[in-house]
Protein backbone atom coordinates (compact mmCIF):
# COMPACT_ATOMS: atom_id res chain seq x y z
CA UNK A 1 0.00 0.00 0.00
CA UNK A 2 1.31 3.43 -0.98
CA UNK A 3 2.12 5.61 2.04
CA UNK A 4 1.47 9.36 1.80
CA UNK A 5 2.45 12.00 4.36
CA UNK A 6 0.56 15.30 4.14
CA UNK A 7 2.39 18.14 5.86
CA UNK A 8 1.14 21.44 7.27
CA UNK A 9 4.27 23.67 7.57
CA UNK A 10 4.88 26.70 9.74
CA UNK A 11 6.13 27.63 13.19
CA UNK A 12 4.10 30.68 14.25
CA UNK A 13 1.23 29.87 16.60
CA UNK A 14 -0.59 32.91 15.21
CA UNK A 15 -1.38 30.83 12.11
CA UNK A 16 -2.47 27.73 14.06
CA UNK A 17 -6.10 28.72 14.51
CA UNK A 18 -8.04 26.10 12.57
CA UNK A 19 -7.40 22.47 11.78
CA UNK A 20 -5.74 21.94 8.34
CA UNK A 21 -8.97 21.20 6.50
CA UNK A 22 -7.30 21.32 3.08
CA UNK A 23 -5.06 18.41 4.05
CA UNK A 24 -8.02 16.71 5.72
CA UNK A 25 -9.91 16.60 2.43
CA UNK A 26 -6.84 15.35 0.56
CA UNK A 27 -6.27 12.64 3.17
CA UNK A 28 -9.89 11.49 3.08
CA UNK A 29 -9.86 11.30 -0.72
CA UNK A 30 -6.58 9.36 -0.73
CA UNK A 31 -7.90 6.95 1.90
CA UNK A 32 -11.05 6.46 -0.16
CA UNK A 33 -8.83 5.43 -3.08
CA UNK A 34 -6.70 2.97 -1.09
CA UNK A 35 -3.65 4.92 0.15
CA UNK A 36 -2.27 4.85 3.70
CA UNK A 37 -2.15 8.46 4.90
CA UNK A 38 -0.79 10.46 7.83
CA UNK A 39 -1.09 14.21 8.49
CA UNK A 40 1.96 15.83 10.07
CA UNK A 41 1.26 19.29 11.46
CA UNK A 42 4.34 21.39 12.12
CA UNK A 43 2.10 24.38 12.74
CA UNK A 44 0.54 22.70 15.78
CA UNK A 45 4.02 21.90 17.15
CA UNK A 46 4.58 18.38 15.82
CA UNK A 47 8.14 17.19 15.06
CA UNK A 48 7.82 16.54 11.34
CA UNK A 49 11.31 15.01 10.73
CA UNK A 50 10.78 12.51 13.56
CA UNK A 51 7.31 11.59 12.30
CA UNK A 52 8.64 11.13 8.77
CA UNK A 53 11.38 8.89 10.11
CA UNK A 54 8.80 6.66 11.80
CA UNK A 55 6.28 6.57 8.94
CA UNK A 56 8.70 6.33 5.97
CA UNK A 57 6.27 7.62 3.33
CA UNK A 58 6.58 7.08 -0.41
CA UNK A 59 5.08 10.50 -1.14
CA UNK A 60 5.07 13.76 0.83
CA UNK A 61 2.44 16.37 0.00
CA UNK A 62 3.18 19.85 1.41
CA UNK A 63 0.74 22.76 1.39
CA UNK A 64 1.90 26.37 1.43
CA UNK A 65 0.44 29.83 1.72
CA UNK A 66 2.70 32.80 1.07
CA UNK A 67 3.71 33.72 4.67
CA UNK A 68 4.85 30.15 5.46
CA UNK A 69 6.56 29.53 2.11
CA UNK A 70 10.07 29.32 3.60
CA UNK A 71 8.94 26.83 6.24
CA UNK A 72 7.32 24.77 3.47
CA UNK A 73 10.50 24.86 1.40
CA UNK A 74 12.59 23.73 4.37
CA UNK A 75 10.27 20.75 4.91
CA UNK A 76 10.36 19.97 1.18
CA UNK A 77 14.17 20.06 1.14
CA UNK A 78 14.22 17.62 4.05
CA UNK A 79 11.81 15.25 2.31
CA UNK A 80 13.77 15.32 -0.94
CA UNK A 81 17.03 14.69 0.90
CA UNK A 82 15.49 11.46 2.21
CA UNK A 83 14.46 10.29 -1.26
CA UNK A 84 10.73 10.90 -0.74
CA UNK A 85 8.75 11.95 -3.81
CA UNK A 86 7.90 15.52 -2.80
CA UNK A 87 4.78 17.33 -4.01
CA UNK A 88 3.80 20.93 -3.21
CA UNK A 89 0.40 22.58 -3.51
CA UNK A 90 -1.46 25.59 -2.18
CA UNK A 91 -1.69 29.18 -3.32
CA UNK A 92 2.02 30.04 -3.22
CA UNK A 93 3.40 27.11 -5.27
CA UNK A 94 0.47 27.62 -7.64
CA UNK A 95 1.60 31.19 -8.27
CA UNK A 96 5.35 30.44 -8.30
CA UNK A 97 5.84 26.88 -9.57
CA UNK A 98 9.41 27.52 -10.74
CA UNK A 99 10.39 28.75 -7.29
CA UNK A 100 8.72 25.78 -5.60
CA UNK A 101 10.34 23.27 -8.01
CA UNK A 102 13.74 24.30 -6.64
CA UNK A 103 12.65 22.41 -3.51
CA UNK A 104 10.20 19.73 -4.66
CA UNK A 105 9.60 17.22 -7.47
CA UNK A 106 6.04 18.15 -8.49
CA UNK A 107 3.78 21.20 -8.14
CA UNK A 108 0.00 20.88 -8.22
CA UNK A 109 -1.91 23.97 -9.34
CA UNK A 110 -5.55 24.00 -8.28
CA UNK A 111 -7.51 21.55 -6.15
CA UNK A 112 -5.34 18.58 -5.28
CA UNK A 113 -7.59 15.58 -4.53
CA UNK A 114 -7.56 13.92 -7.96
CA UNK A 115 -4.04 15.08 -8.78
CA UNK A 116 -2.61 13.47 -5.63
CA UNK A 117 -4.39 10.20 -6.38
CA UNK A 118 -2.84 10.27 -9.87
CA UNK A 119 0.61 10.94 -8.39
CA UNK A 120 0.53 8.50 -5.49
CA UNK A 121 -1.47 5.64 -7.00
CA UNK A 122 -1.06 6.00 -10.77
CA UNK A 123 2.56 7.21 -10.96
CA UNK A 124 1.88 10.49 -12.72
CA UNK A 125 5.15 12.40 -12.73
CA UNK A 126 4.64 15.66 -14.65
CA UNK A 127 6.60 18.47 -13.05
CA UNK A 128 3.55 20.77 -12.98
CA UNK A 129 0.07 19.26 -12.79
CA UNK A 130 -3.09 21.27 -13.39
CA UNK A 131 -5.46 20.02 -10.72
CA UNK A 132 -8.37 22.16 -11.85
CA UNK A 133 -11.41 21.88 -9.64
CA UNK A 134 -13.88 19.20 -8.65
CA UNK A 135 -17.32 20.04 -10.00
CA UNK A 136 -19.31 17.90 -7.57
CA UNK A 137 -17.80 18.34 -4.11
CA UNK A 138 -20.40 15.94 -2.71
CA UNK A 139 -18.09 13.14 -3.88
CA UNK A 140 -15.34 14.28 -1.48
CA UNK A 141 -15.54 12.60 1.95
CA UNK A 142 -15.55 14.65 5.14
CA UNK A 143 -12.04 15.81 6.11
CA UNK A 144 -9.97 13.14 7.89
CA UNK A 145 -9.95 14.74 11.32
CA UNK A 146 -8.97 11.39 12.83
CA UNK A 147 -5.50 12.10 11.42
CA UNK A 148 -5.24 15.57 12.99
CA UNK A 149 -4.13 16.87 16.37
CA UNK A 150 -7.74 17.56 17.31
CA UNK A 151 -7.05 18.22 20.99
CA UNK A 152 -5.00 21.21 19.86
CA UNK A 153 -7.63 22.60 17.49
CA UNK A 154 -10.77 21.82 19.52
CA UNK A 155 -9.43 24.21 22.14
CA UNK A 156 -7.83 26.71 19.75
CA UNK A 157 -8.87 29.68 21.90
CA UNK A 158 -6.70 28.36 24.73
CA UNK A 159 -3.65 28.46 22.48
CA UNK A 160 -4.51 31.59 20.47
CA UNK A 161 -6.89 33.51 22.78
CA UNK A 162 -6.95 36.65 20.63
CA UNK A 163 -8.76 34.88 17.76
CA UNK A 164 -11.03 37.76 16.83
CA UNK A 165 -13.53 35.99 14.58
CA UNK A 166 -14.81 33.86 17.48
CA UNK A 167 -16.19 36.45 19.94
CA UNK A 168 -19.18 34.21 20.69
CA UNK A 169 -17.11 31.19 21.78
CA UNK A 170 -16.06 30.72 25.43
CA UNK A 171 -12.36 29.99 25.91
CA UNK A 172 -12.99 26.45 27.15
CA UNK A 173 -15.60 25.48 24.55
CA UNK A 174 -14.89 22.77 21.98
CA UNK A 175 -14.92 24.42 18.57
CA UNK A 176 -14.67 22.99 15.06
CA UNK A 177 -13.96 24.87 11.85
CA UNK A 178 -15.99 23.49 8.98
CA UNK A 179 -15.83 23.99 5.19
CA UNK A 180 -19.02 23.18 3.28
CA UNK A 181 -18.45 25.03 0.00
CA UNK A 182 -15.67 26.01 -2.37
CA UNK A 183 -15.13 29.06 -4.51
CA UNK A 184 -16.62 32.53 -4.28
CA UNK A 185 -19.12 34.07 -6.72
CA UNK A 186 -17.66 37.51 -5.97
CA UNK A 187 -14.15 37.64 -7.43
CA UNK A 188 -13.80 41.37 -8.12
CA UNK A 189 -12.19 42.48 -4.83
CA UNK A 190 -8.76 43.67 -5.92
CA UNK A 191 -6.90 42.10 -2.97
CA UNK A 192 -8.42 38.59 -3.03
CA UNK A 193 -6.91 35.29 -4.22
CA UNK A 194 -10.20 34.39 -5.93
CA UNK A 195 -9.24 36.89 -8.63
CA UNK A 196 -6.88 34.40 -10.25
CA UNK A 197 -8.54 31.12 -9.27
CA UNK A 198 -11.74 31.78 -11.18
CA UNK A 199 -13.26 28.57 -9.84
CA UNK A 200 -17.06 28.49 -9.63
CA UNK A 201 -18.94 28.42 -6.38
CA UNK A 202 -19.88 24.86 -5.34
CA UNK A 203 -21.61 23.84 -2.13
CA UNK A 204 -22.54 20.71 -0.24
CA UNK A 205 -26.25 20.12 0.22
CA UNK A 206 -27.79 21.16 3.52
CA UNK A 207 -28.35 17.46 4.26
CA UNK A 208 -24.66 16.67 3.90
CA UNK A 209 -23.74 19.65 6.10
CA UNK A 210 -26.04 18.35 8.85
CA UNK A 211 -24.64 14.84 8.47
CA UNK A 212 -21.13 16.18 9.11
CA UNK A 213 -22.22 18.26 12.11
CA UNK A 214 -23.97 15.23 13.63
CA UNK A 215 -20.78 13.21 13.18
CA UNK A 216 -18.69 15.98 14.78
CA UNK A 217 -21.06 16.16 17.73
CA UNK A 218 -20.80 12.38 18.19
CA UNK A 219 -17.02 12.17 17.79
CA UNK A 220 -15.90 15.33 19.59
CA UNK A 221 -18.82 16.70 21.58
CA UNK A 222 -18.49 20.06 19.84
CA UNK A 223 -20.11 23.16 21.31
CA UNK A 224 -19.30 25.70 18.58
CA UNK A 225 -18.74 25.89 14.83
CA UNK A 226 -17.26 28.38 12.43
CA UNK A 227 -17.94 28.07 8.69
CA UNK A 228 -14.65 29.05 7.08
CA UNK A 229 -15.86 29.32 3.49
CA UNK A 230 -15.43 32.58 1.64
CA UNK A 231 -19.14 33.34 1.74
CA UNK A 232 -21.53 31.14 3.69
CA UNK A 233 -24.53 33.37 2.90
CA UNK A 234 -24.20 33.14 -0.91
CA UNK A 235 -27.15 30.73 -1.17
CA UNK A 236 -29.76 31.97 1.29
CA UNK A 237 -32.08 29.05 0.53
CA UNK A 238 -29.30 26.73 1.69
CA UNK A 239 -28.83 28.83 4.86
CA UNK A 240 -32.54 28.47 5.56
CA UNK A 241 -32.49 24.72 4.98
CA UNK A 242 -29.39 24.24 7.17
CA UNK A 243 -30.99 26.32 9.93
CA UNK A 244 -34.24 24.36 9.75
CA UNK A 245 -32.39 21.05 9.92
CA UNK A 246 -30.21 22.20 12.83
CA UNK A 247 -33.36 22.93 14.79
CA UNK A 248 -35.10 19.71 13.68
CA UNK A 249 -32.10 17.53 14.62
CA UNK A 250 -31.65 19.20 18.02
CA UNK A 251 -28.30 20.73 17.01
CA UNK A 252 -29.37 24.31 17.64
CA UNK A 253 -27.46 24.42 20.95
CA UNK A 254 -24.23 24.40 18.93
CA UNK A 255 -23.40 28.09 18.43
CA UNK A 256 -21.90 29.12 15.11
CA UNK A 257 -20.57 31.95 13.02
CA UNK A 258 -19.98 32.52 9.32
CA UNK A 259 -19.04 35.17 6.79
CA UNK A 260 -21.33 37.22 4.56
CA UNK A 261 -21.22 40.15 2.16
CA UNK A 262 -22.89 43.42 3.04
CA UNK A 263 -25.13 43.40 -0.05
CA UNK A 264 -26.37 39.90 0.77
CA UNK A 265 -27.45 40.83 4.27
CA UNK A 266 -29.14 44.04 3.10
CA UNK A 267 -31.27 41.90 0.77
CA UNK A 268 -32.04 39.29 3.42
CA UNK A 269 -35.48 39.09 4.97
CA UNK A 270 -35.39 39.58 8.77
CA UNK A 271 -37.14 36.21 9.12
CA UNK A 272 -34.06 34.45 7.72
CA UNK A 273 -31.72 36.16 10.18
CA UNK A 274 -34.11 35.36 13.03
CA UNK A 275 -34.26 31.71 11.92
CA UNK A 276 -30.45 31.52 11.79
CA UNK A 277 -30.32 33.00 15.31
CA UNK A 278 -32.72 30.32 16.59
CA UNK A 279 -30.57 27.68 14.88
CA UNK A 280 -27.46 28.79 16.79
CA UNK A 281 -26.00 31.63 14.71
CA UNK A 282 -24.25 34.05 17.06
CA UNK A 283 -21.84 35.97 14.80
CA UNK A 284 -21.58 37.15 11.20
CA UNK A 285 -18.21 38.27 9.84
CA UNK A 286 -18.22 40.91 7.13
CA UNK A 287 -15.50 42.49 5.02
CA UNK A 288 -16.35 46.17 5.42
CA UNK A 289 -12.75 47.05 4.44
CA UNK A 290 -13.22 50.84 4.66
CA UNK A 291 -15.42 53.61 5.98
CA UNK A 292 -14.61 55.71 2.90
CA UNK A 293 -17.01 55.55 -0.08
CA UNK A 294 -14.12 56.34 -2.42
CA UNK A 295 -12.02 53.46 -1.08
CA UNK A 296 -14.92 51.02 -1.36
CA UNK A 297 -15.00 51.81 -5.07
CA UNK A 298 -11.22 51.47 -5.36
CA UNK A 299 -11.32 48.06 -3.64
CA UNK A 300 -14.30 47.00 -5.85
CA UNK A 301 -16.42 45.93 -2.89
CA UNK A 302 -19.75 46.44 -4.65
CA UNK A 303 -21.66 48.08 -1.80
CA UNK A 304 -22.07 51.51 -0.19
CA UNK A 305 -21.43 52.86 3.31
CA UNK A 306 -25.18 53.26 3.73
CA UNK A 307 -25.66 49.56 2.93
CA UNK A 308 -22.95 48.65 5.43
CA UNK A 309 -24.79 50.50 8.19
CA UNK A 310 -28.07 48.85 7.19
CA UNK A 311 -26.51 45.36 7.24
CA UNK A 312 -25.15 46.01 10.73
CA UNK A 313 -28.57 47.23 11.89
CA UNK A 314 -30.32 44.10 10.55
CA UNK A 315 -27.81 41.70 12.10
CA UNK A 316 -27.91 43.40 15.50
CA UNK A 317 -31.71 43.51 15.43
CA UNK A 318 -31.69 39.72 15.05
CA UNK A 319 -29.53 39.45 18.18
CA UNK A 320 -26.40 38.40 16.28
CA UNK A 321 -22.89 39.80 16.83
CA UNK A 322 -21.34 41.77 13.98
CA UNK A 323 -17.66 41.07 13.43
CA UNK A 324 -15.87 42.91 10.65
CA UNK A 325 -12.64 43.60 8.81
CA UNK A 326 -11.04 46.91 7.87
CA UNK A 327 -8.08 47.47 5.53
CA UNK A 328 -5.76 50.49 5.77
CA UNK A 329 -3.24 51.59 3.18
CA UNK A 330 -5.18 50.66 0.05
CA UNK A 331 -4.23 52.09 -3.35
CA UNK A 332 -4.59 55.86 -3.30
CA UNK A 333 -5.91 55.99 0.27
CA UNK A 334 -5.52 59.29 2.11
CA UNK A 335 -5.41 60.12 5.80
CA UNK A 336 -8.98 61.41 5.44
CA UNK A 337 -10.08 58.02 4.08
CA UNK A 338 -8.41 56.32 7.03
CA UNK A 339 -10.12 58.74 9.43
CA UNK A 340 -13.48 57.77 7.89
CA UNK A 341 -12.68 54.13 8.63
CA UNK A 342 -11.84 54.98 12.23
CA UNK A 343 -15.12 56.88 12.55
CA UNK A 344 -16.99 53.94 11.01
CA UNK A 345 -15.59 51.55 13.63
CA UNK A 346 -16.39 53.93 16.45
CA UNK A 347 -19.95 54.61 15.28
CA UNK A 348 -20.92 51.02 14.48
CA UNK A 349 -19.34 49.38 17.55
CA UNK A 350 -18.38 46.26 15.61
CA UNK A 351 -17.32 43.60 18.09
CA UNK A 352 -13.56 42.81 17.98
CA UNK A 353 -12.81 44.27 14.53
CA UNK A 354 -9.80 43.04 12.61
CA UNK A 355 -7.69 45.79 11.06
CA UNK A 356 -5.24 44.82 8.32
CA UNK A 357 -2.49 46.50 6.34
CA UNK A 358 -3.27 46.35 2.62
CA UNK A 359 -1.23 43.48 1.23
CA UNK A 360 -0.73 42.87 -2.53
CA UNK A 361 -0.99 39.08 -2.41
CA UNK A 362 0.37 37.19 -5.42
CA UNK A 363 -2.41 36.52 -7.91
CA UNK A 364 -4.70 39.31 -6.72
CA UNK A 365 -5.84 41.98 -9.17
CA UNK A 366 -3.57 44.57 -7.59
CA UNK A 367 -0.57 42.20 -7.80
CA UNK A 368 -1.23 41.57 -11.51
CA UNK A 369 -1.55 45.30 -12.13
CA UNK A 370 1.74 46.00 -10.37
CA UNK A 371 3.37 43.18 -12.29
CA UNK A 372 2.18 44.63 -15.60
CA UNK A 373 3.62 47.98 -14.51
CA UNK A 374 6.91 46.21 -13.64
CA UNK A 375 6.69 47.34 -10.01
CA UNK A 376 7.02 43.89 -8.47
CA UNK A 377 10.28 43.08 -6.71
CA UNK A 378 10.73 39.30 -6.65
CA UNK A 379 13.12 39.69 -3.73
CA UNK A 380 10.19 40.01 -1.34
CA UNK A 381 10.49 38.40 2.05
CA UNK A 382 7.41 36.16 1.87
CA UNK A 383 7.18 36.02 5.67
CA UNK A 384 6.07 39.65 5.69
CA UNK A 385 2.89 38.86 3.71
CA UNK A 386 0.88 38.55 6.93
CA UNK A 387 -1.35 41.68 6.69
CA UNK A 388 0.45 43.14 9.72
CA UNK A 389 3.44 44.64 7.89
CA UNK A 390 3.67 47.15 5.05
CA UNK A 391 4.89 45.45 1.86
CA UNK A 392 4.51 48.34 -0.59
CA UNK A 393 3.04 51.76 0.10
CA UNK A 394 0.39 52.12 -2.58
CA UNK A 395 -1.50 54.79 -0.64
CA UNK A 396 -1.11 58.56 -0.47
CA UNK A 397 -0.31 58.33 3.23
CA UNK A 398 3.34 58.91 4.22
CA UNK A 399 5.01 55.58 4.94
CA UNK A 400 6.00 56.56 8.47
CA UNK A 401 2.38 57.43 9.30
CA UNK A 402 0.99 54.35 7.54
CA UNK A 403 3.25 52.02 9.51
CA UNK A 404 1.64 53.31 12.71
CA UNK A 405 -1.92 53.67 11.45
CA UNK A 406 -3.20 50.14 12.11
CA UNK A 407 -1.90 50.13 15.66
CA UNK A 408 -3.35 53.57 16.37
CA UNK A 409 -6.75 52.53 15.03
CA UNK A 410 -6.81 49.53 17.39
CA UNK A 411 -5.88 51.76 20.32
CA UNK A 412 -8.52 54.30 19.37
CA UNK A 413 -11.17 51.60 19.06
CA UNK A 414 -10.53 50.04 22.45
CA UNK A 415 -10.30 53.42 24.17
CA UNK A 416 -13.74 54.18 22.73
CA UNK A 417 -15.15 50.81 23.82
CA UNK A 418 -14.03 50.16 27.41
CA UNK A 419 -16.17 47.01 27.78
CA UNK A 420 -14.34 45.32 24.91
CA UNK A 421 -11.04 46.60 26.29
CA UNK A 422 -11.84 45.03 29.67
CA UNK A 423 -12.58 41.69 28.02
CA UNK A 424 -9.23 41.89 26.23
CA UNK A 425 -7.42 42.65 29.50
CA UNK A 426 -9.09 39.69 31.26
CA UNK A 427 -8.06 37.41 28.40
CA UNK A 428 -4.52 38.79 28.57
CA UNK A 429 -4.28 37.96 32.28
CA UNK A 430 -5.24 34.36 31.52
CA UNK A 431 -2.92 34.05 28.51
CA UNK A 432 0.01 36.46 29.07
CA UNK A 433 2.53 34.87 26.68
CA UNK A 434 0.32 34.60 23.62
CA UNK A 435 -1.25 38.00 24.26
CA UNK A 436 2.19 39.60 24.55
CA UNK A 437 3.03 38.10 21.14
CA UNK A 438 -0.09 39.71 19.65
CA UNK A 439 0.65 43.08 21.27
CA UNK A 440 4.21 43.12 20.01
CA UNK A 441 3.05 42.55 16.42
CA UNK A 442 0.31 45.16 16.71
CA UNK A 443 2.16 47.91 18.55
CA UNK A 444 5.68 47.46 17.19
CA UNK A 445 5.27 50.12 14.47
CA UNK A 446 4.01 52.67 17.02
CA UNK A 447 6.79 52.29 19.52
CA UNK A 448 9.43 51.01 17.09
CA UNK A 449 10.06 47.92 19.23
Amino acid sequence: MVKVALINPGKSQRFAVQEPLNLGFLAAYLEKNGAQVKIFDQLSGQDVPALLNDFKPDVAGITSTTPVAYDAYAVADHCKSRGILTVMGGVHPWMFPEEALEHCDIVVKGEGEKALVDIALHNKRDRVIEGGYIENIEEIPFPARHLMDMERYLYCKKYVPYILHLPYVPANAKIIHILTSRGCPHSECIFCHNSFKRFPYRANSAEKVIEEIKQLKKDYGIEALYYVEDDFWTDKERVVRISELLIKEGLDKIVWGASARVDQIVGTEPEILNLARRAGCRSITMGFESGSPRMLEELKKGFTIEQAHEAIRLIKKAGIIVHGNIIVGGPGETLRDAELSREFLKKTSIVTPEIYIFTPYPGSQVWCRLEAEQKIDRKFDWRRFNQEELIMNLSNIPTKALNKLRSKMYLSYYLSHPVYALKFILSALKHPVSTADKLVHTLKPVFKL
